[in-house]
């Protein structure tokens, strides 16, 4: 025989699961009706869960703000600001409301959480996976609303969006946001301040003006004048890696460098690639033609390493989401060549030939001038 309160536990544990059961089976019915969607997008299932579950009290107000008779009008607004077709957010900033609300949904979450390890103590497992959830939901949604509403984000939050979306799937696209951001900074730092004491000048000690700096992404990859017979073709990671090295003294420079490249490249987003030229300097037929010769050999590589499974004309638009954060670390598209087929005879990220796969690529894009456009090699 069922104890009373047993049997009110299990009687309310077999509503909550009930109630549980309907959303959902209508993700699962929605994820399978989407024609690119299979099992597959099931297994996200989880994380919309805790993202739904964390909107509660925003939703809770908006349910609320109906009765108050507030303007319902709901507007679909661009959080980074992008009008035209083919913006990026890269460089912007996320466009957040007031912290004020993360601050109640990271103390709903708080009480969540006590509220769990005070069942689990009582024994009352039952309920405990629902306030897990409740927990996971509310401090996940309350971070990113913190986040998003604070220009920089200290450095508390930032760890502890990370934890959140190293346990929540659905926190992944956020958190990828969340170092993006971090690695522009940490690019701003870099190119304003000199990481040795003793040599207090910095990039943008001479490079003062961003004008003068924000267009220079968009003329690599190009042939940079070396004393011969070191003339060759550079990607700008390339380019600032060896002025990082050279001027910082930094034994390895690929994680400054790429932070320096990601926060340039970030204040010329909106200009138009034009590999080999840099305006307003004028430009030299014999360097435009290394770097078509670049291209030429970027092709050939790219075929007998990618060719069999991409085309190039799909792959290139993948070439301006670098420098990125991947798994919490700065990659650039140099770093991403080197190891995405390891099985191939191995690329160094600063050689030659990762130069050439990349200005293959880039010439692939919209408006460069460099070398014959094909689809495939």
């Amino acid at each position: 025989m069922l104890t009373q309160s047993t049997a009110t536990l299990v009687a309310a544990s077999t509503v909550f699961a009930l109630a549980s059961l309907g959303p959902a089976c209508m993700l699962i019915y929605a994820q399978m009706a989407l024609p690119e969607s299979g099992w597959r997008q099931a297994l996200w299932l989880p994380s919309i869960l805790v993202i739904g579950v964390g909107v509660a009290w925003s939703t809770t107000l908006a349910v609320l703000s109906a009765f108050w008779g507030r303007d319902l009008q709901f507007v679909r607004t661009p959080k980074f600001g992008i009008g035209p077709r083919g913006g990026q957010w890269r460089g912007k900033v996320y466009a957040g409301g007031s912290p004020w609300g993360g601050v109640v949904e990271l103390g709903l979450g708080v009480y969540c959480a006590w509220t769990a390890w005070l069942m689990g103590a009582q024994g009352h497992y039952s309920v405990v996976p629902f306030m897990l959830l409740y927990t996971a939901g509310f401090l996940t949604v309350g971070a990113l609303t913190m986040l998003h509403a604070m220009p920089r984000p200290p450095g508390v939050l930032l760890l502890l969006i990370a934890l959140c979306g190293a346990t929540v799937p659905g926190a992944a696209a956020a958190t990828e946001e969340t170092g993006a951001r971090a690695l522009l900074a940490e690019g701003e730092r870099w190119w304003t301040r000199s990481p040795d004491p003793a040599n207090p000048v910095a990039c943008a000690t001479c490079h003062h003006d961003p004008a003068e700096a924000r267009g220079w992404a968009a003329g690599f990859p190009k042939v940079k004048p070396l004393p011969p017979p070191h003339t060759r073709v550079m990607t700008f990671l390339q380019a600032n890696a060896e002025t990082v090295a050279r001027h910082y003294r930094l034994p390895d420079p690929l994680r400054a460098a790429t932070a320096i490249t990601a926060y340039l490249t970030a204040l010329g987003s909106d200009l138009p690639l034009s590999p080999g030229v840099s305006p307003p300097q004028p430009v030299f037929p014999e360097r435009i033609r290394q770097l078509e010769a670049s291209v030429g050999r970027g092709a050939s590589e790219f075929s007998g390493r990618c060719g069999s499974c991409h085309q190039p004309t799909e792959v290139a638009p993948a070439a301006r989401m670098f420098p990125r954060m991947s798994r919490g670390q700065p990659e650039s598209l140099e770093a991403f060549l080197v190891g995405h087929r390891p099985s191939c005879r191995p690329l160094d990220w600063a050689g030659q030939e990762t130069a050439d796969v990349v200005a293959y690529l880039v010439s692939h894009l919209a408006g460069q001038p460099i070398g014959p456009r094909k689809d495939s090699p």
